[in-house]
């Protein structure tokens, strides 16, 4: 979801965003799920109003990969 965020901004929105889209990345890679609510707000230092929000209204987020590798031990 977040390069499909990240297609819908123009270069500037983006390149005002890297630094904040880098550090959601690295929090969803370390996750290993997360109960909903729960919500991270990731902000340029720099301004105030410039910032990646991730929020997980319902369920459990983040956990697919580790679902899709023990189905591929399981299959093979």
């Amino acid at each position: 979801m977040l390069h499909q965020l990240k297609g819908q901004l123009s270069e500037k929105e983006h390149a005002e965003r890297a630094e904040q889209f880098e550090q959601a990345e690295r929090y969803i890679a370390g996750a290993n799920g997360i109960p909903a609510p729960e919500r991270r707000t990731f902000q340029n230092r720099k301004t105030k109003d410039v910032r990646v929000d991730i929020e997980v209204l319902a369920g459990r987020a983040f956990i697919a990969v580790a679902f899709l590798v023990v189905l591929y031990f399981i299959l093979n």
